[in-house]
């Protein structure tokens, strides 16, 4: 998964440590515990990402994030993200839609800051 942070509304680390403790509970509390409860992170990932928000943090979370083939040109060094598109009109059937929410979208913009979280074997790892 990838989470695009907004400085305004949350701290890194209060983003960070929400994302883990959803992510320890995931792993180590049965559903059957938690009365069927789902985690904030288990909900954004059944519905393919969208905003994480409570009264303390506010970040976007994107699942299925993959690294696209890494591009070598005269004094640059390109490795891309793809993601799964979050809920609602970046997901809309009409091309000219999706394009005009991304246009107009601040998310993922040059300049963001962005942790690639991976999950693998029990251990997460997370790469701002």
């Amino acid at each position: 998964m990838a989470v695009n942070f907004y400085y305004y509304r949350s701290s890194i680390r209060d983003s960070l440590r929400v994302l883990n403790e959803d992510i320890h509970t995931m792993r180590t509390v049965p559903l059957s515990r938690r009365k069927n409860k789902l985690t904030r992170v288990e909900e954004l990932t059944q519905r393919h990402g969208g905003a994480y928000k409570t009264d303390k943090v506010f970040f976007h979370l994107y699942t299925n994030a993959r690294l696209t083939p890494a591009l070598a040109e005269r004094r640059t060094f390109t490795v891309g993200v793809s993601v799964d598109s979050p809920p609602g009109p970046p997901q809309d059937n009409s091309s000219k839609k999706r394009m005009e929410y991304w246009k107009q979208s601040k998310s993922l913009q040059h300049g963001s800051l962005v942790a690639l979280i991976v999950v693998s074997r029990g251990v997460s790892r997370i790469y701002l």
